[in-house]
């Protein structure tokens, strides 16, 4: 028997309530009623259907938004209603991220601060580019860049201005 066939067979006598699992633990038996377990697994895998894994990690199943951009919202503190309003999730979903993290916690945590290291990386990497390139020396106010930037753009419209008037294109 394939194991494919194995598992229908299984999961037919599940939903019908047939099966019975008798388990032995240090000599002692007991019985489990097999609709219990069928609603626990039915349970869990519709959580889990709900997130699909996805080349940018552990995403929620019809949209961009990964488990990892909903854990920087759990780990600020924020309220259930607050990500539900900020994002456009249903409380099914993010019921699912809570419980997806919940039952994967040592990877989804590993994983996670890979990420946020990763993008300290990145973050320093591009920000000593955009410094190296930029025009104003890097302890120069904000406040005065802004003032230069403006003054020069004013003078760049100025100069447009003063070419258009001037277009021997035009005469």
């Amino acid at each position: 028997m394939r194991w494919r066939d194995w598992l229908s067979a299984i999961t037919g006598a599940f939903e019908l309530g047939m099966l019975t699992v008798v388990g032995v633990s240090f000599g002692t038996c007991y019985n489990v009623d097999s609709t219990q377990i069928w609603r626990q697994l039915m349970s869990t895998a519709i959580a889990n259907s709900l997130i699909v894994e996805t080349p940018r990690g552990p995403s929620i199943a019809g949209t961009r938004i990964t488990v990892y951009s909903v854990m920087d919202l759990i780990r600020a503190n924020w309220s259930k209603e607050h990500i539900l309003q900020f994002m456009p999730l249903t409380t099914d979903q993010l019921d699912a991220v809570y419980e997806y993290i919940k039952e994967n916690q040592e990877d989804v945590e590993r994983s996670y601060e890979r990420i946020l290291h990763r993008s300290e990386e990145l973050r320093s990497y591009y920000e000593a580019q955009n410094r190296a390139r930029s025009p104003f020396p890097p302890e120069m106010p904000l406040e005065e860049r802004r003032k230069l930037m403006l003054q020069k753009a004013a003078a760049m419209k100025a100069s447009q201005a003063k070419n258009e008037n001037h277009d021997p294109a035009r005469s």
